[in-house]
């Protein structure tokens, strides 16, 4: 009977050292896969590029309408921004004020007493509109403008 316990026991002494933690008695494993190569380290993005300031004066002339003439001189040496909209001869100096897409100008002094004028641009295209307050809820569109090419 001894005999029969003996080689269990030498059976069972390896994967009792294994479950251990014993690295020396554990059973044969297959080769480690080959090692990964390193490769250089791939080239840094380029930072993005960082938009360049607004030039402090620009000239524009737009196509409207109903036909319209209209120019504007955009000051962005000041802030907030202002332009001096030219609408059928007569020159309107507007302030930026917040819009929800584009650049949008106003003045209070409109073409008629206690009417408001607002130049709101977006691109090459603009939008003459007249109205009875800051607020843009009743404003009127007076011309729909494309900025001429120069």
């Amino acid at each position: 009977m001894l005999k029969r316990a003996l080689p269990l026991t030498a059976l069972l002494a390896p994967l009792l050292a294994a479950a251990c933690g014993n690295p020396a008695a554990t059973p044969k494993q297959e080769a480690a896969a080959p090692a990964v190569q390193e490769s250089a380290p791939a080239p840094a993005e380029p930072a993005a590029a960082t938009p360049s300031p607004a030039p402090a004066s620009i000239q524009a002339t737009y196509e409207c309408q109903p036909a319209t003439a209209v120019s504007v001189s955009y000051d962005n040496s000041v802030d907030p921004p202002k332009a001096a909209v030219t609408v059928d001869g007569k020159v309107y100096d507007m302030t930026l004020s917040p819009s929800g897409s584009g650049a949008r100008y106003l003045t209070t002094s409109g073409r008629a007493p206690d009417m408001t004028l607002v130049w709101w641009n977006k691109g090459r295209d603009g939008t003459l509109l007249e109205g009875k307050g800051a607020e843009s809820t009743d404003e009127k569109t007076i011309a729909a403008c494309t900025e001429k090419a120069s």
